[in-house]
């Protein structure tokens, strides 16, 4: 429920004098609060940008960074170790690049507006409405690699034909995870 609805769901019940103003306020500010930062559903809000879900393996070209490069992103209990561009043809393009965070954290913000309220568990205020979450990810890799295509200018003709393979773990229990190769970037 939206901050505004609460305000109509409030004044509604104050006028019909169910509860007195100063007694459902520090309520629909808790409310408030809480639906903000995520933890009504128990999931704090994530930007879909950031960095993928769990059990999640992503590939994508990022805009506002080097344009010709494929940047693979993971977030599982397997730590990532190798990442390829295959084209067509057979031949595989290596990451030049390979970083693993184990039980990485994630910061979450949100606004609590300018009302004071408690600030609950895990919660650190970040400056006047702002909270800050910090949740550590216990049992999760967070890995990035970098794949740089050999001819940038050839990959933009044919990268629907291919692939990325991302191995994850180490020995038996390691994983192939097969990716469209990414659109490029304009």
């Amino acid at each position: 429920m939206s901050l505004a609805g609460l305000r109509r769901l409030f004044d509604g019940l104050a006028v019909l004098g169910v509860l007195a103003p100063w007694v459902l306020a520090p309520c629909v500010l808790a409310v408030a609060g809480c639906a903000e930062i995520g933890l009504g559903t128990g999931v704090a809000p994530v930007d879909p940008n950031a960095a993928p879900g769990f059990n999640q393996v992503v590939a994508r070209f990022v805009s506002g960074q080097d344009v010709d490069v494929i940047e693979v992103r993971s977030l599982d209990p397997q730590p990532m170790r190798a990442a390829e561009l295959v084209l067509a043809d057979g031949s595989r393009m290596p990451a030049y690049s390979i970083d693993v965070d184990s039980s990485p954290t994630r910061t979450t913000l949100a606004q609590a507006g300018t009302a004071t309220i408690t600030t609950p568990t895990g919660m650190q205020p970040m400056g006047q409405g702002q909270l800050r979450r910090v949740t550590t990810l216990v049992g999760q890799n967070a890995s990035a690699a970098l794949i740089r295509p050999d001819d940038p200018i050839a990959y933009r003709h044919i990268w629907r034909t291919a692939h990325v393979d991302v191995r994850l773990g180490d020995g038996p229990g390691a994983r192939i995870v097969t990716l469209p190769a990414p659109v490029p970037l304009d």
